[in-house]
């Protein structure tokens, strides 16, 4: 693969709607794993991932997929507009969430970029968390980089509450009790 940021561009489109990822098959962990790895360029921009919580593969996959683009496309906007040296990833559970945060040490983007309308990226960024019942924020100043970070309630927080307003259901394979849950958080969001 050709370095600079053409080659960057390139690597992420590897993971495009063109080449779908299979989220029945392969999880939250290893996608991401997928999109840092395409997303290094050796000698120039490295991109690393630390997850510390497994329990990301757990949520339902629609979930999943949406984290999955919002880390996506942050990394796609720090290779475009950012002119980072460094690119992070990480997933943890935090507090009783789920965190994603993508973070690089590029040129920062300013409040009023984060506000602008100019184009669909950060937007549909935000509208993907919404969809999921997440909070998104976007950190950052000229001259500093870039967080964006991605808060949800994890399924460990999720599932006791469902079982226990649904507990005529039989949840004890994890699949099927992942998606009524996720069926639940979503009419009751």
């Amino acid at each position: 693969m050709s370095g600079g940021v053409g080659g960057s561009r390139r690597a992420i489109t590897v993971t495009r709607p063109d080449r779908p990822i299979i989220w029945g098959k392969i999880g939250l962990t290893e996608s991401l794993k997928m999109l840092v790895e395409h997303s290094n360029i050796p000698g120039r921009l490295p991109c690393s991932l630390s997850v510390n919580d497994s329990r990301a593969d757990e949520l339902p996959a629609e979930t999943q997929q949406h984290l999955f683009r919002i880390a996506q496309e942050a990394i796609s906007n720090a290779v475009r507009h950012a002119n980072p040296t460094i690119i992070s990833v990480s997933l943890r559970g935090e507090g009783g969430h789920l965190e994603l945060r993508i973070r690089d040490d590029g040129c920062g983007i300013s409040s009023g970029r984060q506000l602008s309308q100019d184009g669909f990226g950060l937007i549909n960024m935000q509208d993907r968390a919404q969809k999921i019942g997440a909070d998104l924020q976007i950190h950052g100043a000229p001259g500093h980089g870039t967080a964006v970070v991605v808060r949800l309630p994890s399924i460990a927080t999720l599932r006791p509450k469902y079982e226990a307003e649904n507990s005529n259901l039989d949840c004890r394979r994890s699949s099927d009790c992942t998606r009524r849950i996720s069926a639940h958080a979503e009419a009751a969001g």
